[in-house]
């Protein structure tokens, strides 16, 4: 089993960094990704923290330029291919 996180939404960072924490305690596999205005959670260090216990995070690189201009990005930089990519391989994606 493996789920995909979708973050597009700015204010579900709790909710986010709950579902992780719960994931790696059960050692289930997950990834997530971050488009739209849910990259703005990726200011905060317990968003951070949670995406580096993913398998695999990245954040939309077109929503990160708009967001955040030519600052480096704490996780891997992709794109909505990218993101069609996780959730084709995803057992269940949650939206958030």
């Amino acid at each position: 089993m493996s789920i995909l996180f979708l973050i597009a939404h700015p204010d579900t960072a709790d909710v986010f960094t709950g579902m992780a924490e719960a994931c790696n305690r059960k050692e289930e596999v997950f990834d997530c990704f971050f488009t739209g205005a849910g990259i703005i959670q990726l200011s905060g260090p317990g968003v951070r923290h949670a995406a580096a216990l993913a398998r695999k995070a990245v954040v939309c690189e077109h929503s990160w330029v708009q967001g955040f201009g030519d600052a480096p990005a704490p996780v891997e930089l992709g794109s909505q291919t990218s993101h069609s990519i996780m959730a084709g391989s995803a057992t269940h994606v949650v939206s958030l």
